[in-house]
Order: structure tokens, then C-alpha cells, then sequence
């Protein structure tokens, strides 16, 4: 199945970044240098893209941030604080993880679907693949221009679009 078109509506926009390792494998050891890696990686991240870094959550296998492109934040910061200290699940720990063996490969990994939008409200859900139908489409139709040869076809707001292909020249 084809990964879905990406979209972040205009900003402010709280956007959730969560990535894995390859086979789920506990490559992530925690300790000084990884940190400092880690870290770095976001500050270049954050300055490259314009991002405000409201949180980031790194564990053995996969790592979650919560961002917001371009604009500012607002008291994110205390909630996503608030949610955290209500998760009742314990950590390994430090120790733990450091010895676990990073080639390790669980029995089983959790899989479920990645939803399209995490909300609130029923609302707030619609709202969100009404605008997202409208992407789409608007998207598609960029799409077909560009590939009858229009090199100005307009792309909506939020949008990647694809590469143009490659001439030898």
C-alpha cells in the first residue's frame, strides 16, 4: 500500500514524528554520546526546517516528537508534561538498556496502522479529512499538470512535490 500524501495544514499545527528501527532492533543506548547525537540531530533538524521542538521522547527502538512547523508554541509544553506523568507504564531504565543486546530481535512487534490525524473531537477529526480531501485533490490535479509538461503548476500550501524527471542534456 502506498504511503499516504503528506500534509501539514496551515500553521500552527502540532505535528507527531515517530520513527522505528530497522526489525524494532534496541539500537538506541542511552548514555552521553547518544545524547549528544540525538541532540545534535534535532538542533539541525530544528534549524534547517524552522521547527519549535515541543517535546522528544527517545526510547530503545523508536523515538517520538511532538513539533510545530513555523509558528509559535503555546502551553503544549505543560500538557504534553501533564500527559507523561499520567502514563502509569515503567521505563527499563538506563541500566536495562544498556544491557540488552542491540542485535536483539523481538518475537513479535505491535503493528497497527498509523491513523491519519490524531484529534480531540469528532469535529476536529472531520474538519481535518474535509481539508485533507481538498489536498488531495488539488495535489492530483498539480500532478497531472506537471506531468503534461506544465513546469509552473501550483502546488497547494504544505504540499511535497514530486521530482521532475531527469534529461541528459
Amino acid at each position: 500500500m502506498a504511503r499516504k500524501l503528506r500534509f501539514i495544514p496551515d500553521p500552527p499545527t502540532l505535528v507527531s514524528i515517530i520513527c522505528r528501527t530497522v526489525q524494532g532492533r534496541f539500537l538506541f543506548k542511552p548514555g552521553t554520546a547518544f545524547n549528544d547525537h540525538f541532540l545534535g540531530i534535532l538542533g539541525r533538524a530544528q534549524r534547517r526546517h524552522n521547527l519549535i521542538l515541543i517535546v522528544a521522547s527517545v526510547l530503545s527502538n523508536h523515538f517520538h516528537i511532538l513539533a510545530v512547523p513555523e509558528n509559535a508554541r503555546q502551553d503544549i509544553e505543560t500538557e504534553a508534561a501533564l500527559a507523561r506523568s499520567l502514563q502509569g507504564e515503567p521505563l527499563l531504565g538506563v541500566e536495562a538498556i544498556l544491557a540488552k543486546d542491540p542485535q536483539h530481535r523481538p518475537a513479535s512487534i505491535a503493528r497497527s496502522p498509523a491513523p491519519l490525524v490524531h484529534a480531540a473531537t469528532k469535529v476536529v477529526r472531520k474538519a481535518f479529512y474535509d481539508a485533507y480531501a481538498w489536498f488531495v485533490s488539488a495535489f492530483r490535479q498539480a500532478a497531472e499538470k506537471l506531468r503534461q509538461g506544465d513546469r509552473n503548476a501550483s502546488f497547494p500550501s504544505g504540499s511535497f512535490p514530486p521530482a521532475l524527471p531527469f534529461v541528459a542534456g
